[in-house]
């Protein structure tokens, strides 16, 4: 059982606001008249340094022993990412075990009910490559070998004309600050106001739209916000989501390790933490590697039963 955390809520809002919320992996500096400058290593750790400086007072004590941590995490703390916690050794509890936002116990009861994924699941990705925005092209550029080996369908309409469904779902556009309220994507800098619509169904949906993870606290309502919930209403049991900007360098390698682990046959959560270990190793900065969140069901895994159509249903 972890400890409470003695945090307030004004500690909690200047630490999602002022530091989480801004957070961007960044490994050059570029100054006018002056060559890209590359960090070195020890420059990214020394940043890396800085931040558990910053978030020193959101400590989590948990037991030696645990090889997984699943979160249940009450309306004050709810906005603040669960990799980004303080273990006793001082070092970010995403870097250490694998972990799960599993919202409340009649989501993780809602989502663990006969959510396994065929050995032959479907796997779709909507990514508006093609159009007016090089950041797609380079992305799918960057992952086509993985889209090609792993028999992922492609869908690039800028305005899907059909639901995007699969077992698995990926899903890439622009994303603000403000979209666990607002729920608005961007493509081509224009507004897509229904892209929650246009989302079909699915078991798992990995969201490779900036802040997509975030949740807000209302006010008015007393509720949390957040597309992850969103999307377990309709139906997905399983979300991997950014909770600040995703830096795209980290997609392809992310994606691959990921999918790799899934079809070896390790839990989500594990799959997500080893993805998320591989870029960390590659990257260093928790700017990169702590950025993709898994929220739901921790334990869905590739079963050896083949996929059963709707007719054999």
């Amino acid at each position: 059982m972890a400890k409470k955390l003695t945090v307030s809520q004004k500690e909690i809002k200047i630490a999602v606001d002022s530091h989480i919320s801004i957070l961007h992996y960044d490994n050059e500096i570029k100054k006018p008249n002056k060559s890209i400058y590359i960090k070195s290593n020890d420059e990214l750790k020394d940043e890396e340094e800085q931040l558990l400086k910053v978030l020193s007072h959101f400590r989590m004590e948990f037991p030696e022993d645990v090889c997984r941590l699943l979160y249940i995490k009450d309306l004050e703390i709810a906005s603040y990412p669960h990799h980004l916690f303080i273990s006793k050794d001082n070092c970010f509890v995403g870097a250490l075990v694998p972990s799960c936002n599993v919202i409340s116990c009649e989501v993780l009861s809602k989502t663990n009910t006969q959510t396994n994924l065929s050995k032959d699941f479907i796997k779709s990705f909507w990514i508006p490559y093609g159009g007016e925005e090089f950041t797609f092209d380079v992305i799918y550029g960057k992952s086509e070998d993985e889209i090609k080996m792993h028999n992922i369908i492609v869908q690039n309409d800028l305005s899907p004309q059909n639901p995007i469904s699969g077992d698995l779902v990926l899903l890439c556009a622009h994303g603000g600050n403000d979209i666990s309220s607002s729920e608005v994507f961007y493509v081509n800098n224009r507004p897509y106001l229904d892209m929650v619509e246009s989302i079909g169904t699915g078991k798992v949906a990995i969201l490779l739209i900036c802040h997509s993870g975030t949740i807000t606290q209302s006010h008015y309502d007393n509720a949390m916000h957040t597309l992850v919930k969103k999307l377990i209403q309709k139906g997905f049991c399983s979300i991997v989501a950014p909770m600040w900007s995703l830096p795209t360098i980290i997609i392809t390698p992310w994606i691959s390790t990921f999918l790799d682990s899934l079809q070896k046959g390790d839990y989500i959560i594990d799959a997500v933490f080893k993805a998320n270990m591989v870029i960390k190793n590659k990257f260093i900065s928790s700017s990169a590697w702590a950025c993709l969140h898994l929220f739901g069901n921790p334990y869905l895994y590739i079963s050896n039963k083949p996929r059963v159509s709707i007719t054999e249903e």
